[in-house]
């Protein structure tokens, strides 16, 4: 089969040939791959940033979510059949056999089935970025009265996350330059702030009480630090790059998390179910042969 991967630290992705995977549990489920999504993930693997973090077997073949039609099932497994038309994420962290390739084993606890309504490319693009912004936005307690700042609302969890607090009923804040206001608020931000000035100034003009719940999916340490301070205290922040000092932000009485996806086939089932009744619509930006995802994973990275 063709996979996107790479062979050791330092060397760029390229498409391979590659041997098919096999079932080798009675859990897994092997799956013949119609769309598999991009997320800077990938990007930070490929450019080596989790060497000495993660385990790799090499090569090792990129992507973590996808969509596409059941080929084979282990005999424990009792949900799925073949021809069955699913999504889901590869749940296993030692970084080896991805989803950008033509075939992908994995647990059936790690996918779902996809409804029909909602197409491979579509569905592709729901599992990790979906996952992130659900866990994120449950954290916060996004909700009625609750106001949320969410920081790098323009990707694809941000836009997910937006969604889903706006169906909670929470008063979201999202940041964007000025060409994604109109993009942002089509999403139910009710506010939008331009990420390139100073966003923690502009909230206190709004909000001088400060607001309820901080999602930041792009700031490292300092940045976020200065934004936390916008929080109010009973607050609570969810960072999506390991950037939350928990402990400093505990002492000021602000719940702070450094948000780990665990997919599950529960969650792509909720989150498939909220595309369906029309809770969430799914950005897909770009689509890529798998020849060309190499060009795209340096969008994430620029």
């Amino acid at each position: 089969m063709r996979a996107l991967a790479f062979g050791d630290f330092g060397e760029a992705p390229s498409v391979i040939e590659a041997p098919t995977p096999e079932i080798t549990a009675p859990d897994e489920v092997l799956v013949a791959v119609k769309a598999a999504s991009l997320n800077r993930f990938d990007a930070v693997v490929a450019a080596g940033f989790l060497q000495g973090m993660l385990e790799h077997q090499f090569p090792v073949t990129l992507g973590r979510d996808f969509a596409g039609v059941v080929e084979a099932v282990g005999n424990g497994v009792t949900d799925f059949s073949v021809g069955d038309e699913v999504l889901g994420m590869i749940g296993n962290m030692v970084l080896s056999n991805g989803s950008l390739a033509d075939h992908v084993v994995v647990s059936d606890q790690h996918l779902a089935h996809k409804p029909e309504t909602i197409g491979f490319t579509e569905a592709a693009a729901l599992p990790l970025a979906g996952s992130t912004a659900m866990a994120a936005v449950d954290w916060v307690e996004a909700g009625p009265g609750k106001v949320v700042l969410i920081v790098g609302a323009t990707g694809g969890v941000g836009n997910f996350a937006i969604q889903l607090a706006h169906a909670r009923g929470a008063k979201v804040i999202a940041t964007g330059l000025a060409d994604d206001e109109e993009t942002l608020r089509g999403f139910g931000a009710d506010e939008v702030i331009d990420f390139g000035g100073d966003i923690a100034a502009a909230v206190r003009e709004s909000y001088p009480g400060g607001v309820d719940g901080l999602i930041d999916l792009a700031s490292d340490g300092p940045a976020l630090s200065a934004l936390s301070d916008v929080v109010s205290a009973g607050g609570r922040v969810a960072s999506a790059l390991s950037a939350a000092d928990v402990d400093a932000l505990a002492e000021r009485n602000i719940g702070a998390t450094n948000l780990a996806t665990y997919p599950n086939a529960e969650t792509f089932a909720t989150l498939a179910g909220y595309v369906v009744d029309g809770t969430l619509e799914i950005p897909v930006r770009d689509v890529y042969r798998l020849d060309d995802c190499a060009d795209g994973l340096g969008r994430f990275l620029a």
